[in-house]
């Protein structure tokens, strides 16, 4: 997946000035693991932002936990609970993959969950936008993709596998195909059961051209419009990818 050439602009979210509003930016960062273990009130204010979909401050408050187990165990239980966060599959990819850096955890865990935290983040943009303004409605799906492909590079690395994430794709692409088509028919199926949060958090990505400070998401009905484009279309490619 080739990182898109859109400069990017930040448009703050009321997160702390001192790490990016922009969700790219701040995963694009190098990533850092603290030392402050999440305590109750932490707990509560992650539930909260969760909501409001302000992915920076719960990335960066979710790093700072120490304990691998506890980070892993919070983005399972929340990822898709009962609302699909985008931002937390790609996060979640990263965490089980440094749990268990293996070959089979890449193939069957982390390359799906990067594959449905995309198709999510693809189907925010379209529905911030209708996919009218922008010359690359995904963009903010692929420059997210291609980020965390590189987490999972240096993870490999560090496990000392002497491979990439791109590697294994070209050289087990059957084992792969088949794991990335069970993503999409369930990702495809959550979408039509489950919620997701309003579109306007992939909104601080955008090219030179256009700013979405004043964007509103395009109607409900427009909305569920191209939630059912997105679902036939992944389930199209599923069928595409086993053939």
């Amino acid at each position: 997946m080739s990182l898109p050439a859109q400069p990017i602009r930040s448009r703050s979210q009321g997160v702390d000035p001192s790490y990016p509003s922009n969700i790219a930016d701040f995963c694009a960062q190098k990533r850092h693991i603290g030392k402050k273990s999440i305590d109750s009130a932490t707990l509560e204010l992650l539930e909260d932002r969760l909501v409001k979909s302000e992915y920076v401050t719960v990335l960066k408050h979710l790093r700072d936990e120490p304990s691998q187990r506890a980070r892993l165990i919070w983005l399972r239980n929340h990822h898709q609970l009962k609302v699909l966060h985008a931002p937390l599959y790609f996060e979640l990819a990263a965490e089980e993959l440094a749990s268990n850096p293996t070959i089979e955890t890449l193939i069957n865990i982390s390359l799906p969950l990067i594959a449905q935290g995309r198709s999510l983040t693809d189907l925010a943009c379209v529905c911030l936008t209708g996919g009218t303004t922008s010359e690359s409605a995904n963009a903010l799906g692929d420059r997210m993709a291609t980020i965390y492909e590189t987490t999972l590079d240096q993870l490999l690395t560090n496990a000392h596998l002497g491979t990439t994430t791109k590697e294994v794709i070209k050289g087990q692409a059957a084992k792969v195909n088949k794991e990335l088509a069970k993503a999409y028919l369930n990702i495809a199926n959550d979408i039509e059961k489950k919620s997701l949060p309003s579109p306007s958090w992939s909104g601080n990505y955008q090219d030179s051209s256009y700013s979405t400070a004043h964007i509103t998401p395009i109607s409900g009905d427009d909305q569920q419009m191209w939630r059912r484009v997105h679902v036939a279309h992944l389930r199209a490619h599923a069928e595409k990818l086993v053939k």
